[in-house]
């Protein structure tokens, strides 16, 4: 009975940002040279996975806009279970999430996202390239 009338005047008013907020917001929605910058960073890191996903034959959910690829657990690891494979990957210092974590239809697949700088990702790849 307290928050049902704070809810309902949310609902309608909301909370405005203060002004040196609205200005700095206006900045950074203004430009996309930072953006467009952090896309090639990113196409760049995804392009790496991607390439080595294709020589290994590995099969691969990709977006353009995401920061991470689903890769289907090869069919070498016992029963393509994604714990096993992760568990696998970090005993060789590579993190990844173990689909089944995100619910029952990533169980054959791990997220392996690409954030960590060009430099990382390439010592990534050439660790996944002698583990797979």
């Amino acid at each position: 009975s307290l928050v049902k009338p704070f809810l309902l005047y949310r609902t309608y008013h909301g909370s405005a940002m203060s002004l040196p907020v609205q200005r700095a917001s206006i900045a950074a929605w203004n430009d996309e040279a930072h953006v467009e910058e952090q896309r090639a960073r990113y196409a760049a890191r995804r392009d790496l996975f991607l390439d080595l996903c294709s020589r290994k034959r590995l099969q691969v959910e990709a977006s353009q806009g995401a920061f991470y690829l689903w890769i289907r657990v090869p069919a070498t690891v016992p029963g393509r279970d994604a714990t096993t494979f992760a568990s696998t990957l970090l005993d060789h210092g590579i993190v990844v999430l173990p689909g089944s974590f995100m619910g029952p239809r990533g169980n054959e697949y791990v997220r392996l996202a690409f954030v960590p700088s060009l430099e990382t990702c390439m010592e990534a790849v050439a660790i996944l390239d002698r583990v797979l």
